[in-house]
């Protein structure tokens, strides 16, 4: 496929395949795959504006049209909802000559790249960002790397031959590259030598999983996508080499069950939110004393509750509080050595109402711990298999917060995903260094007697 240089190219905006717009209280829902967007402004959509949106999904070959024709009634209220739309990742933006798809982009949700096509950038100097790869995929090849914020989809390879030929200092000339260079550019997959993010302390392999694992930077969903076959085994099966007849444990003590027996019999996850949608400095104090707080120090080795790799400090806990009391701060971060909350300025809101959509409520729960790992403490040291090490130790101090919760009287549920630009946006962490990987959702004083609906694990 070829495109002829002396054609200016025409960019079009189209909304996402299965749209799909459901009221909600206060305004409504627009969603479709897994990327949603709920809109609880009425004046930012008029009549007029909603009508264009309907056609738009009906017809999305009338998208650009129906933007360059929209009166000054709803003119702002257009722009206002593309932002968003184009924010949420449910607005494509796409290059085209002669009727032919030339290249389209499209943004990881978050990312907050501006909707409408901009002038035509100048003819300056731009290099691929690190770990940029080109793959095949349903409509077409697809440019990605970690570090960018959306990705770039050709028909062809060949169409961006001149920028893999040169991955550093290439000068587009003519329109059509300097329209490839606009949007390669929004994406963040190109861009001046000077502006060109430092490699973090993750490997390719360990950034692009990362990536694939959080909502905000993953292309497609996080989490489920839909329901377990009914024909499944409940069982899981045994290795094929097992042989012989199996050979019985001794049953656990009866009567008076051990402490700990009894704490895990009463652990479950509680996706619930009480009425009591608050949580107290004891209660909190009892958690993070448990299950984080630094036990002993020797040389440059920290000891905790939980095994790490390297015994090497790991990972920030991050509170979040949807209603804190006792002065407790709204956001804050954990200090396991001074056991001690360190206040962080912004508003926790997007995480708490994240954990929510998560554990599929519409009530956001009364507080949430995000694990953020400093990935240099073992990137370094493990190559490419550090992240793998990463997730296996946030596993552990997972399960050592769930059971803490349970032993505080504290109703808690982990979760599958977290958004990650919601995190690095309130936190101010660098997510190339410092990311989330494990969140545990706090419900309120743990009740007497669970309901089967309260939990997950029924």
């Amino acid at each position: 496929m070829t495109f002829d240089p002396d054609i200016s190219p025409e960019t079009r905006l189209r909304l996402i395949h299965a749209l799909r717009i459901s009221p909600t209280e206060g305004g409504f829902l627009i969603e479709a795959e897994h990327r949603r967007l709920v809109i609880d402004n009425a004046s930012l959509v008029t009549p007029v504006v909603l009508s264009g949106l309907w056609n738009w999904i009906a017809a999305p070959q009338l998208f650009a049209k129906a933007i360059s024709a929209v009166g000054t009634e709803g003119g702002p209220q257009t722009q206002a909802l593309l932002t968003r739309l184009e924010a949420a990742g449910l607005l494509v933006e796409g290059l085209w000559q002669d009727n032919t798809r030339i290249a389209e982009l499209r943004v990881a949700p978050g990312s907050g790249l501006a909707p409408c096509p901009e002038p035509s950038i100048a003819a300056e100097a731009l290099s691929l960002v690190e770990y940029c790869t080109m793959a095949p995929g349903p409509r077409g090849w697809t440019l990605s790397s970690p570090l960018a914020s959306g990705v770039v989809i050709v028909p062809e390879p060949d169409i961006l031959r001149h920028i893999l030929n040169t991955p550093k200092d290439w000068i587009p000339k003519g329109d059509m590259q300097i329209g490839l260079a606009h949007m390669l550019r929004r994406a963040a997959l190109m861009l001046p030598p000077e502006q060109l993010p430092e490699p973090g302390p993750l490997t390719s392999a360990g950034l692009r999983l990362h990536g694939l694992s959080r909502r905000g930077s993953a292309p497609g969903p996080v989490g489920a996508i839909g329901q377990s076959s009914p024909d499944r085994e409940l069982d899981l099966p045994h290795p094929p080499h097992a042989a012989g007849t199996p050979v019985a444990l001794p049953a656990p003590p009866q009567g008076e069950s051990p402490k700990f027996a009894a704490l895990l019999s009463r652990r479950n996850s509680l996706r619930r939110v009480r009425d009591e949608n608050h949580l107290s400095a004891d209660a909190l104090g009892s958690l993070m004393g448990l299950a984080a707080k630094e036990t002993t120090a020797s040389g440059k080795h920290r000891h905790f509750p939980y095994p790490t790799a390297g015994s090497s400090p790991l990972f920030t806990s991050v509170l979040a509080l949807s209603h804190p009391t006792d002065n407790l701060p709204a956001l804050s971060a954990y200090d396991a050595t001074t056991h001690a909350l360190h206040p962080i300025a912004g508003d926790p809101e997007p995480l708490l109402q994240d954990a929510a959509v998560s554990m599929g409520v519409d009530k956001a729960p009364a507080g949430l711990v995000t694990l953020a790992a400093h990935f240099d403490r073992l990137g370094s040291k493990y190559g490419d298999t550090a992240y793998a090490l990463v997730l296996k130790n946030s596993g552990v101090l997972l399960q050592t917060l769930h059971l803490a919760a349970t032993a505080s009287g504290l109703g808690s549920c982990i979760l599958g995903g977290g958004d990650s630009r919601a995190f690095a946006k309130l936190t101010g962490y660098d997510p190339r260094h410092v990311g989330p990987v494990g969140e545990i959702a706090l419900t309120g004083p743990l009740p007497d007697k669970l309901e089967k609906w309260e939990r997950y694990d029924a």
